[in-house]
C-alpha cells in the first residue's frame, strides 16, 4: 500500500522558508554565543528558576547551549535544516515555558541572551513565539542541501553539539578556577563609614555592585529574588554609584533590600571584580565570589537554608528539634 504524498507547501511558504531558517539560525547562534561569554551567569539563572535539582543544572545548561549552537548552524548552513527545525521546536517551547515561569516568579531576566542583551520578559516571550512560527514554516517548506543529508547532516550535528558543550564548559564551569575576594572579616569594618552606615550582620549576604555595570544587572534580579524569598535572612547591597546612576537601577529592580554607598576608593579596595558576593555566617566570611554571583538555590543550600520549590518562600534553619531546618516540604 503506497502512502499518499504530503501536499506541496504553499508558494509563499516556500519562498519564506530560507529567510525564516536564516533568522532562526542567527538568533539561536547569537544566543549560544552570548552564553559562551559568561557561562556562570547562565548557570546562575537556570538555578534561579527553581525547577531543577542542583546536580543537573550544569548538564542542562550545557546541553541547552550546545543545542542552540548545533541547531542554529544547521538552520543557517542547510545541513539537515528540516530535522533541525523539528528539533528546535521543543527547545523553543521549553524557553517559552521558562520565560513564563520567570514572569510568575518576578525575575527580571530569563538569561536568554546572557549579559549582552537584557530584554523585558514580555519582549523575550514575543520573540520566542515569532521564532516558533518561523520554525513551523521551515518544518513545512524548508529544504536541505542535496549533498548535506543523511549521515552528513547527522555527523555535522553531533560534531557541533559536542564542540559547543566543550566550549561552554571550558569557558568557566570546569576549567576556570572560581574567583573569590581576598578579604578578612575585619576588612568589612569600613562599611561602617558607608552612607548610611552598615552594621555587619552575623548571618547574611552582601551584594557588591555598580549601577552602570551590565554584569551586575545580570545578577541583580536573582539577588532581589533571594532577598524576597529567604525568610529571616539579611541581604544587603553595597555600591559605589551615585544617586543619578542608582535611579535607573532602582527603577528596574525596585530592590527590597537596603543599599549602602561607599566612596569609590574604599569600594575598590574591597572588591577587585564585580558583581561580587560575600556570604557571612556566624560573624565571619564563609565564602565569597568575585565577578559573578551563584544562583539563588546554590546560595540557599550551601548556607544551610532550605530550598522548597513548591513553597511560597524559603525558611532559615529551625532552632527546634528538626535536624534539617526549615520547612519539611522540600528536600530532606
Amino acid at each position: 500500500m503506497q502512502e499518499t504524498p504530503a501536499p506541496a507547501a504553499p508558494d509563499w511558504m516556500t519562498r519564506l522558508a530560507p529567510l525564516a531558517a536564516a533568522i532562526t539560525g542567527i538568533v539561536l547562534c547569537f544566543s549560544a554565543f552570548t552564553k559562551f561569554l559568561n557561562p556562570k551567569a547562565f548557570i546562575s539563572v537556570m538555578g534561579d528558576y527553581g525547577l531543577f535539582a542542583s546536580g543537573i543544572v550544569l548538564p542542562l545548561a550545557t546541553a541547552a547551549v550546545a543545542l542552540e549552537l548545533a541547531l542554529g548552524l544547521m538552520l543557517l548552513s542547510g545541513i539537515g535544516r528540516r530535522i533541525a527545525s523539528r528539533l528546535a521546536v521543543p527547545l523553543v517551547v521549553a524557553f517559552i515555558l521558562l520565560i513564563i515561569r520567570a514572569m510568575t516568579m518576578g525575575m527580571s531576566d530569563c538569561g536568554c541572551f546572557g549579559e549582552v542583551i537584557t530584554l523585558p520578559l514580555p519582549a523575550e516571550l514575543g520573540l520566542d513565539i515569532v521564532l516558533l512560527a518561523m520554525l513551523a514554516v521551515v518544518w513545512r517548506a524548508g529544504e536541505d542541501f542535496p549533498a548535506a543529508q543523511g549521515k552528513v547532516a547527522t555527523s555535522f550535528g553531533w560534531v557541533v553539539l559536542c564542540l559547543g558543550a566543550l566550549i561552554f564548559l571550558a569557558r568557566g564551569p570546569v576549567v576556570e578556577a572560581e574567583q573569590s575576594l581576598d578579604l578578612e572579616f575585619s576588612d568589612l569594618s569600613v562599611l561602617a563609614t558607608a552612607d548610611p552606615p552598615l552594621a555587619l550582620p552575623r548571618e547574611g549576604f552582601l551584594f557588591f555592585f555598580s549601577a552602570d555595570c551590565d554584569h551586575c544587572w545580570a545578577y541583580a534580579g536573582g539577588v532581589e529574588l533571594m532577598a524576597r524569598r529567604l525568610r529571616d535572612f539579611r541581604v544587603v547591597g553595597v555600591t559605589q554609584s551615585d544617586a543619578a546612576a542608582m535611579e535607573g537601577f532602582r527603577e528596574a529592580f525596585a530592590p527590597s533590600y537596603p543599599i549602602h554607598v561607599l566612596p569609590p576608593r574604599e569600594f575598590n579596595a574591597l572588591v577587585d571584580h564585580y558583581p561580587a558576593g560575600v556570604w557571612i555566617q556566624e560573624g565571619k566570611i564563609a565564602r565569597s565570589w568575585a565577578g559573578f554571583i551563584p544562583g539563588l538555590r546554590e546560595i540557599a543550600e550551601q548556607g544551610g537554608y532550605f530550598y522548597a520549590p513548591e513553597a511560597a518562600d524559603y525558611a532559615s534553619p529551625a532552632q527546634d528539634d528538626n535536624p534539617f531546618g526549615g520547612t519539611l516540604r522540600g528536600r530532606q
